[in-house]
């Protein structure tokens, strides 16, 4: 039997219909037409309000491209009851089947008749009830004839009609396959047994068979085509396969390997991958294979099977024991090119022992199948599935069985992904791709009317209550038995319904806190009457029974109108970010106009949720919500920059609409250390939301968001999101741009609105009703999700949220408030020229005031097509946290949005905010008072209060009235308008008459008791008795709020506007204190929140050996400096080779970046001239042509400053890169005798030509800061020399950066330091410092110059070109745009790209000074494998020795005190396994000689040292560095490593010694020194300082007159790169 579906019209009846029989009336019918069926209603004679109540019934066929898919309603008048010679035509309704419904959610709609042309007089609308019925046909049969009143459709030819019974009556039952489409005649269908599949196929309202159940989509939308569905019981691409040994069409097997030790393969053949285009997201190609069944297998268990293929094995479940042995899974593989191996390795074994996974022949196996995976075909969608086959398994013994199976190369398009296991989900069932569809939500709508026979003299209420929803009527007194309520009760229902009823109780209250239940009554749903308009629904009486007896004992009755309201849209999300908008009733559905497809490609940069076996691990999956379609992506396991790329679509009915992108980190595959904690809840990572009108249609936009997360801890960057979006237009351009001026809401909302304060409490109930639906899905949708998803827990009182709105206010308003100015500035005559042409205006617009609207509407326009051009073209809008406010949020105010309710913080921080609330209230009445004073002025005008104001305003308004009677009305237009633009010099500055006259009016606020006792009793009584009036108090504290000072819009807060406008704005604004706040920069150790909030401290360091705590991680440096900028934000105005060394310093910019700190000290660009200066291995050469090309490090530290940038200006790109600091201006390294913080004794000219052109070159390269040297010239400190500093580098080199003092720099003017402190801040301005590190004594520095501002000594005009400077700086850097930092980039510390590059500059830096003595081989490279070498030395194995200073403390350490390769391990990790490496830091000579060593490396070297500790007047390497060269060179052929930091004393040991290496400091990357000692790279550095023999000749540079170096400037031996030997 099959069923048969019809669908029913039930005609019931018209209204107000046009007359056409020219009597007043009209005799209308009925014509419905559906897939060619036409049937016809009665005439009803002469009405104009005609009623049928017909039900008509057509057959519900395949789909057709003839007929399409509408329903044709023509009501038409019959010209037999009134012949008349105009048309009988009154009116169609054509509607789309998609809007049909099945049995039981129809309901009786009125539909307005419309037009068949354009001059077409119709009126009135007609009721019709539609609907699906299925009905059971038990034996096939021909249709029925067609009933007497049926409409023949369009003729035919006699042939066609008897052709076609036999035809369908053939197709209805004959086994054959169905007719192909060509095979088809042209023909009206008939009715059918066997109906195609009905309209709707799945889901509640056919949203799931409409918008498809495939994870990806086709990128463009095409027309819905009609299908034979005939056609689809065969495969399209695939040949019929035979299983009777016929040649196959599947992947041929090859032999099996002689052993099954392993199933893997070196082979490196790989299969061809096709590139496909770009659509949105990226092919991921996957090799799957679907394994069926099995049979003939000699085993009685439940055998498993075992797939290897690319490294990856995977085993399946248990198999089904039928007739076969069957599994039916499907696995996908990741395949790319590059990894793709040829064999595919499918065995079966027995379960006795495939848990072991033992690999030994016997009965434990059972055989297995190899593939060569060039031979698997390739298949994308819309090709057939390919169809599987058997194959015989080999190597199982005797035996043989046979092995169903289907492998293919797909994409993640396949149908077969979504329920394959995968790769990248480690098979976790839990974390596959599904489509999740919200149930129809309905508004349950109880009418109380009133209750009968109940007690006398009680007190009654009628309780509500569907599942966890109850409603309350109010308590009403009876006196006669009855009680009348007429109140409304609404629940949210969801569909399909449940056997639950809805329940009245009869509830009595008995005192102030009992209450009994007196009676119940129940209502199944199946018996609920539907509505979709405003009818009135008739009411019933329900009798309410004794609920505690067991018989039914009657306690009185209930009148009410119970019905599901389904011409409101039931709201699950907020009406801002709302994704749909359609009514419940699928009736009243509108038809899309388009389609948005979404392609989810994927995370980067996500942050560790929790940590798997001590490694933080994150398993993160999306979500997509629009509508009532959900979407999630499959959850990869443990990557922190997961790829999905999938696809999407959805239909759209409405622009107005948002789509919500959501990312979790699942929990249902791993939990936290290892264990299993499936419970725990999926953590909330971000979302984003992407407002459908703001997409061009037909444009892809792919863009990242960031995924912004704001919590207790403040506002945190989880990661980012990548997307594709695409809005494809569908309906009509006319249709289109119409949706805009329909209402928003179904028509229910505006002829019967909801209140707010109910509607939230409904969108309440809907979230939790649609989340426990989605939650008992599988896999399931969890509760957490889908309350994140649809915002249900962001609705507590913020005061961040009523300062963001406020500032949105400002900014619409900002608009007005600048005309108002202007206008003002025209008044005030501050452009004469645009005064004379508003004057000129002002003649045009009065003497032709018809212009006014017209000239409006132009300027509108022209404002429009102008910013047009400013349009935004990048990203659709997302999370901006500035203007949310979230970056700068108060510790308090974030507890306070975060509490619940009710509060749950202690009393003292309870009253803290009461008392905080009282303030403003305090503010607010005086606000509210000012406002009714002015209104209470204005009634006096006329009330006689003041006898005297008002016979004055009187007296002028009959004047006023006299004068414009006999003046035409334009010219006193006119003549007010000159007047009041009339030029400055004709004005009073004094208040005009009319506001003098009016500020003297009384007012009634000398009535009123204005104790501050009362009040605040008033305040406290109110926040204590009477919660509603808390609420109205509250809402007034917000707008007395609003109109704080700082409430205001901020263009310095604005990166829209250009640069010198918001330092500008900004400067106007800071007070004295602030601005030498931002000169200040404090030591980290000093700092903290409250200080930076106190003294408005514009920058903190961390100096040397400072650190947050021991081995500081990433994250605790972050929250270090996040903590400090928080500090700075709650303030008052919330400020917060070449190529080689650029690369050098874009990986330094990334790790300083991963602490969260913005700014770096460095480089040193001095040039050292005497390496007895402890700072010169800070220095990069004594040659100042060198050190000017090594200024290329500031590009990679701050990023290439665009061409044609100003000159000076600094300038810094991006979130990755950090401001630099050329160091230390200027000629530090020229002092006397080398002397740290010495004197620079020399002229002018060799000056400026050796130690300043570095700086020139670094300006030019937008170097962003400049550190003056401790040191001097010729005598005059650098600190204070105004020539060098304010003339020289920010006049003459045009530098527009901020110059920063050294450390405690300025005290160190005068000798001894600190002694006239006023004296060194004087100085220090003077000489043009901008920012002053006064790391300690700072509140004496802030003291200090702000005495000197206020008395005059520093002019204001330095002060602010100091501030200036900073802030230009700051808003270069992008701090007021992204002032915190977050974890995203902790990657970056200390990753493999970085030491790789380290150990590149090592091996290039080293330079080779010997290579072998005289008339004897090389000795370098080292050869790997020998029998025994020697490892010597006190720097062989210490990283701390080869870090030198500034590296973890101040003056270094020394030991492996950080990650890193010492020379040791490097050499050990580098020789032959069979080379023996003997360490011993100083063997003597005992020990040499009872060992023999093919070769040493000696590594010897200087101490850690930094600054004045590092200075050295006799440069020898420190015992017993000496002896251990002396000792071990001349017993062994040796090589010696320098580790130092300048050129040393070697000519006494340097004929003794084989080699001789300058390895200079090579960090933690000691692998770079055994890459060119062993000859894996060559030799290749050079000298970039001279080389002295005695210290007697320094200091000696290149070019000096007596020039005699043991080695110059430039030497370096080479050698080339050898294989191991």
């Amino acid at each position: 039997m099959a069923a048969v579906r019809k669908l029913i019209v039930e005609v019931v009846d018209a209204r107000n219909l046009v007359p056409k029989d020219g009597h007043g009336t009209s005799s209308p019918y009925v014509i419905v037409d559906f897939y060619g069926q036409r049937r016809k209603t009665r005439i009803v004679a002469r009405d104009l309000n005609p009623v049928w109540n017909e039900t008509l019934e057509f057959n519900v066929g395949k789909p057709s491209d003839v007929f399409g898919d509408m329903l044709e309603v023509d009501v038409n008048h019959d010209r037999n009851l009134g012949p008349t010679t105009r048309n009988n035509f009154l009116g169609r309704v054509r509607l789309n089947s998609r809007q049909f419904v099945k049995k039981g959610e129809e309901a009786l709609i009125y539909y307005p008749l419309e037009k068949k042309h354009l001059f077409s007089w119709i009126q009135g609308e007609i009721g019709l009830k539609i609907y699906f019925v299925d009905e059971v046909a038990p034996n096939p049969a021909p249709p029925s004839p067609p009933p007497s009143e049926e409409v023949k459709a369009e003729p035919k030819s006699p042939e066609e009609v008897p052709d076609n019974q036999p035809k369908a009556k053939e197709e209805a039952t004959s086994e054959a396959p169905p007719l192909t489409k060509k095979d088809k005649p042209n023909e009206e269908p008939a009715p059918e047994p066997e109906v195609a599949p009905p309209l709707e196929a799945s889901g509640q309202d056919g949203e799931v068979s409409d918008e498809g159940l495939e994870p990806v989509q086709s990128s463009t939308p095409v027309k819905q085509e009609r299908f034979d569905y005939g056609q689809l019981m065969t495969s399209r691409s695939m040949p019929e396969i035979r299983l009777g040994g016929e040649i196959p069409v599947g992947p041929q097997p090859i032999p099996r390997a002689s052993s099954i030790s392993s199933f893997t393969t070196d082979v490196s053949d790989r299969f061809p991958i096709e590139r496909s285009s770009f659509d949105l997201v990226e092919k991921m190609h996957y090799l799957f294979v679907r394994v069926v069944k099995a049979r003939s297998l000699p085993t009685p268990g439940n055998p498993v099977t075992k797939i290897v293929v690319s490294g990856c094995q995977v085993i399946s479940k248990p198999a089904r024991k039928t007739m076969y042995f069957e599994w039916d899974q499907t696995f996908a593989f990741r395949r790319d090119s590059h990894d793709s191996t040829a064999i595919l390795e499918v065995s079966v074994w027995d379960p006795l022992v495939s848990s072991s996974m033992s690999d030994v022949a016997g009965h434990n196996f059972l055989g297995g199948i190899c593939f060569d995976a060039t031979e698997i075909p390739l298949r994308d969608p819309p090709d057939s599935p390919l169809a599987p086959q058997w194959y015989r398994l080999e190597g199982g013994g005797a035996h043989k069985g046979d092995l169903m199976l289907a492998t293919w190369v797909g994409t993640q398009a396949d149908e077969s992904f979504p329920e394959a296991w995968k790769t990248d989900t480690a098979g976790n069932p839990g974390s596959r791709s599904k489509i999740y569809q919200s149930p129809k939500l309905w508004y349950l709508r109880a009418v109380i009317i009133e209750a009968q026979d109940v007690s006398l003299s009680s007190s009654f209420q009628i309780k509500a209550q569907f599942g966890f929803q109850v409603q309350k009527t109010k308590s009403i007194v009876t006196r006669n038995g009855s009680s009348s309520w007429n109140e409304d009760l609404m629940f949210v229902v969801a569909e399909p319904f449940t056997d639950q009823p809805l329940l009245l109780f009869l509830v009595e209250q008995r005192g102030p806190k009992e209450s009994t239940v007196v009676g119940v009554a129940s209502i199944p749903l199946a018996s609920i009457e539907r509505r979709v308009d405003d009818r009135v629904v008739v009411s019933r009486w329900l009798t309410f029974e004794d609920p505690n007896k067991e018989k039914r004992v009657y306690r009185g009755r209930v009148q009410l109108k119970v019905f599901f309201d389904g011409g409101y849209h039931v709201m699950d999300e907020a009406a801002h970010v709302c994704s749909d908008y359609r009514p419940t009733a699928k009736q009243l559905w509108k038809p899309p106009i388009g389609t948005v497809e979404l392609g989810i490609i994927g995370c980067k940069n996500l942050l560790p949720m929790k940590s798997i076996n001590g490694k933080g691990s994150t398993d993160a999956y999306a979500v997509a919500k629009y509508g009532n379609k959900w979407v999630r992506t499959r959850a990869i396991s443990d990557n922190l920059d997961p790829k999905w790329n999938e696809q999407y679509t959805w239909r759209v009915y409405d622009p107005s609409t948002v789509l919500t992108i959501g990312v979790f980190d699942s929990w249902e595959a791993f939990g936290s250390d290892g264990q299993k904690e499936s419970t725990r809840l999926d953590f909330r990572m971000g979302k984003v939301r992407i407002r459908i009108s703001n997409l061009e249609m037909g444009k892809v936009y792919n863009n990242v968001y960031p995924l912004m997360l704001l919590n207790g801890a403040g506002l945190k960057k989880m990661g980012e999101l990548e997307v594709a979006v695409r809005f494809v237009r569908m309906a009509p351009r006319l249709d289109f741009l119409n949706v805009y001026a329909q209402p928003l809401l179904p028509i229910m909302h505006h002829i019967k609105p909801i209140g707010v304060v109910q509607q939230e409490v409904l969108r309440t109930t809907a979230v939790k009703v649609i989340a426990a639906h989605l939650a008992r899905s599988e896999p399931p949708l969890r509760r957490e999700v889908v309350t994140y998803m649809l915002d249900a827990d962001t609705h507590t009182f913020s005061m961040r949220k009523v300062r963001a709105n406020w500032l949105r206010i400002i900014n619409v308003l900002s608009g007005v408030i600048d005309m108002v100015k202007w206008f003002n500035d025209t008044r005030s005559w501050k452009n004469p020229t645009a005064t004379v042409l508003v004057h000129v205006l002002l003649v045009m617009l009065v003497w032709f005031p018809d212009l006014i609207i017209p000239t409006l509407a132009f300027y509108v326009f022209v404002v429009g097509v102008w910013n047009y051009r400013f349009r935004s073209r990048s990203a659709p809008p997302h999370f901006d946290p500035k203007l949310s406010l979230a970056e700068t949020i108060d510790g308090n105010e974030l507890d306070e949005e975060f509490d619940t309710v009710p509060c749950t913080r202690s009393n003292e921080t309870v009253r803290a905010r009461y008392d905080k609330l009282r303030m403003l209230g305090a503010r607010v009445q005086s606000v509210l008072g000012d406002i009714a004073t002015q209104g209470e002025r204005a009634q006096a005008l006329v009330t006689w209060r003041d006898p005297h104001a008002t016979v004055i305003f009187v007296g002028l308004c009959l004047l006023v009235a006299i004068i414009l009677y006999l003046v035409p009305s334009k010219m006193v237009a006119m003549t007010f308008g000159f007047y009041y633009m009339r030029h400055p010099i004709f004005r009073d500055r004094m208040p005009s008459p009319a506001l003098n006259f009016f500020r003297r009016l009384p007012s009634l606020s000398d009535r009123k008791c204005s104790h501050w006792s009362s009040i605040a009793a008033k305040l406290t009584l109110m926040g204590a008795k009477n919660m509603r009036k808390f609420w109205v108090f509250l809402m007034m504290v917000m707008w007395c709020w609003a109109s704080m000072a700082e409430a205001e819009y901020m263009p310095y807060k604005d990166p829209k506007q250009p640069l010198g406008a918001r330092i500008n704005d900004l400067m106007k604004r800071m007070t004295l204190e602030e601005k030498i706040g931002q000169m200040t920069q404090i030591e980290r150790s000093v700092a903290s929140n409250e200080v930076i909030k106190k003294y408005l401290i514009g920058s903190v360091l961390s100096g040397g050996g400072s650190v947050p705590s021991k081995e500081a991680t990433p994250e605790t440096w972050v929250d270090m400096v996040n903590d400090f900028q928080k500090g700075s934000l709650s303030t008052r105005l919330g400020i917060p080779d070449p190529v080689l060394v650029k690369k050098i310093g874009a990986a330094t910019a990334l790790e300083v970046r991963a602490t969260g700190i913005q700014y770096a000290f460095a480089p040193c660009i001095a040039v050292c001239r005497d390496p007895r200066w402890g700072r010169c291995f800070e220095s990069y050469s004594e040659d100042p042509k060198i050190v000017r090309q090594m200024t290329e490090i500031i590009p990679g530290l701050q990023g290439e400053i665009p061409s044609g940038s100003e000159k000076g200006a600094p300038f810094v790109q991006g979130q990755q890169k950090v401001a630099a600091c050329a160091k230390h201006y200027v000629g530090d390294g020229g002092t006397h005798l080398g002397t740290n913080e010495g004197n620079t004794i020399i002229d002018s000219k060799r000056f400026y030509s050796i130690h300043m052109p570095a700086y020139n070159d670094s300006i030019i390269k937008g170097v962003a800061t400049i550190m003056t040297s401790y040191s001097s010239w010729n005598g005059v400190k650098m600190h204070a020399n105004r020539n060098l500093v304010a003339d020289y580098l920010k006049n003459k080199l045009n530098f527009k950066g901020f110059v920063i003092s050294d450390w405690q720099g300025i005290d160190r003017i005068t000798t001894p330091a600190h002694a006239n402190y006023t004296f060194s801040i004087l100085a220090g301005m003077n000489a043009g410092i901008d920012m002053f590190m006064v790391p300690l004594k700072y509140t004496e520095f802030i003291d200090g110059l702000t005495h000197l501002v206020e008395h005059k000594f520093i002019p204001m005009s330095r002060v602010d070109d100091a501030v200036e400077r900073i802030l230009r700086v700051k808003f270069t850097m992008g701090l007021f745009e992204t002032p915190l930092a977050d974890y995203s980039m902790a990657k970056y510390l200390g990753c493999q790209e970085h030491r790789d590059l380290a150990r590149e500059a090592v091996r290039k830096t080293l330079v080779l000074l010997k290579n072998g003595k005289p008339s004897m081989q090389p000795l370098l490279p080292l050869p790997k494998k020998t029998s025994k070498i020697l490892v010597a030395g006190s720097h062989a194995n210490n990283i701390g020795y080869q870090c030198g200073g500034w590296t973890i403390e101040w003056q270094g350490l020394s030991g492996n005190v950080t990650a890193g390769t010492t020379i040791l391990s490097a050499v050990e990790s580098t020789v032959d396994p069979n080379t023996q490496v003997v360490y011993n830091e100083n063997p003597n000579k005992d020990f040499l000689k009872s060992n023999t060593f093919d070769y040493a490396i000696v590594v010897v070297g200087e101490p850690p040292y930094a600054e004045t500790f590092g200075d050295n007047s006799n440069l020898t390497i420190p015992e017993p560095g000496l002896s251990t060269i002396k000792d071990v060179c001349s017993s062994v052929k040796c090589v010696v490593v320098l580790i130092t930091g300048r050129p040393v004393v070697v000519q006494p040991f340097v004929d003794t010694i084989d080699a001789l290496v300058a390895a200079w400091l090579p960090g933690t990357e000691g692998q770079g020194v055994t890459d060119v000692l062993f000859g894996d790279y060559g030799f290749t550095g050079k000298l970039a300082r001279t080389w002295f023999k005695s210290v007697d000749q320094l200091p000696m540079n290149v070019g000096d007159a007596h020039y005699d170096p043991l080695y110059p400037f430039g030497f370096g031996l080479t050698t080339a790169p050898t294989k191991t030997i």
